[in-house]
């Protein structure tokens, strides 16, 4: 979100590091941009004061202590033959930029979903993800427009009109896809015994929900592998991969496409698809309170689990553990 800012204090980091090694500099530079400072001269950046803000400078401090530099803060009201309404200049100039590279990402990304036209359903899945990119770089981007930058709206308006034409090409393809699912036989668990499914590496919700669902209520002994995304052959059933009947069927994501093909009516996993939906496609169709912590809890797995295979056994305690508490309010 943008933040307000008192313009009545500044806080300025001063710092210095040892030519060696590079690696150090670019580490702290990195931080910075995060962070939102600006450069006011070498080694010397600027961040409106708060609270928030004197906490991220601190710790950036004991990191370049850390790498034997040197670093004080300072607090000052005002800077000498530098006005605060030149500083917001140097800050709007900044966030500009970062709003300027999202509105030109937005325009491409609707010229890409216009073009998309029957190849939709094939291409969907790649456009939810760089859309999320997309969101994820304007919510991080919102975070430090300290004083409403004036390209602010301008990539917000331009961000909505992305939704919009996502929303557009979903709804034909939902509309198409759901006829579809209505003519295909309903599959039988008995035919998906001993297989071994295959999906991307780095599994978050959609896809260790979906293999949580596929072991414990399709195929016991299931065995899962994971590949590069970008891999078109699989020697296995591939699942929320782009290609395959089980992915993201219009405005299903994978987990709800599985229970669509299997007739799955348990009421307890329908609750799971609507937090799975909420957080795969970030939409809020469902609203569900759940969607954060959940999203939260596998992004920290995520964070401590390396393997993935690691990564999933942990990821299917926390849906066995959701599937427990929700059947409770569902018997």
């Amino acid at each position: 979100m943008s933040k307000d800012k008192s313009t009545g204090k500044w806080l300025l980091l001063i710092y210095n590091l040892p030519p060696e090694p590079s690696r150090s500099r670019v580490s702290i530079w990195r931080n910075l941009k995060i962070l939102g400072a600006i450069s006011l001269r070498k080694s010397v950046y600027i961040l409106p004061f708060d609270p928030e803000t004197y906490e991220n400078f601190q710790w950036l401090c004991q990191e370049i202590h850390t790498m034997k530099g040197e670093a004080t803060l300072v607090k000052v009201a005002n800077i000498e033959n530098l006005k605060d309404k030149d500083i917001i200049k140097l800050f709007h100039k900044a966030r500009d930029d970062d709003y300027g590279i999202i509105i030109n990402r937005c325009s491409e990304f609707s010229k890409k979903v216009s073009a998309t036209g029957n190849q939709g359903i094939k291409n969907q899945l790649k456009l939810r993800e760089e859309l999320k990119v997309i969101a994820n770089q304007l919510n991080i981007t919102r975070g430090i427009d300290f004083f409403k930058s004036p390209l602010s709206q301008k990539a917000l308006n331009t961000f909505d009109s992305c939704m919009r034409h996502m929303s557009q090409l979903l709804n034909q393809i939902t509309t198409s896809t759901s006829e579809k699912i209505k003519e295909k036989e309903t599959l039988k668990k008995k035919d998906f015994q001993e297989k071994k499914w295959v999906t991307r590496k780095r599994p978050h919700i959609d896809r260790i929900a979906t293999a949580w669902l596929i072991k414990r209520f399709i195929d016991p002994k299931a065995k899962f592998v994971f590949v590069h995304e970008d891999t078109t052959k699989v020697n296995g059933l591939p699942f929320d991969m782009y290609h395959g009947e089980f992915s993201h069927q219009g405005d299903n994501c994978t987990f709800e496409t599985m229970l669509k093909r299997f007739n799955m009516k348990d009421n307890t996993l329908k609750s799971i698809a609507e937090i799975v939906h909420d957080i795969d496609l970030n939409d809020e169709k469902f609203s569900r309170n759940e969607a954060k912590g959940i999203d939260c809890i596998l992004r920290g797995l995520m964070e401590t689990f390396k393997n993935d295979n690691e990564l999933l056994k942990k990821g299917f305690e926390v849906f066995e553990s959701l599937y427990a508490e929700l059947n409770k309010h569902n018997r």
